[in-house]
């Protein structure tokens, strides 16, 4: 019986930083409770854009701070 491969696919995920935050915030984006993306960034970049790649439904939750300030489902077929 041939094993059947998942495609996948590319989609752009972005989490905004919110104004209340420090100069300087930590951002880590996972995916399916795995860290996708972890760096530090700017409060005047106003949001953080990653590409996740992937295949089926993944939770995507984002945090900033250590806080989880997104989550939310993204379908990649």
């Amino acid at each position: 019986m041939p094993v059947r491969e998942e495609s996948t696919s590319t989609k752009s995920y972005t989490v905004m930083i919110p104004s209340s935050a420090d100069d300087t915030v930590n951002v880590r984006i996972e995916v399916d409770g795995r860290t996708n993306y972890q760096g530090t960034h700017s409060k005047s970049e106003g949001g953080v854009t990653v590409n996740i790649t992937g295949s089926g439904t993944k939770l995507i939750e984002a945090y900033i701070d250590g806080q989880k300030v997104d989550s939310t489902s993204i379908d990649f077929d």
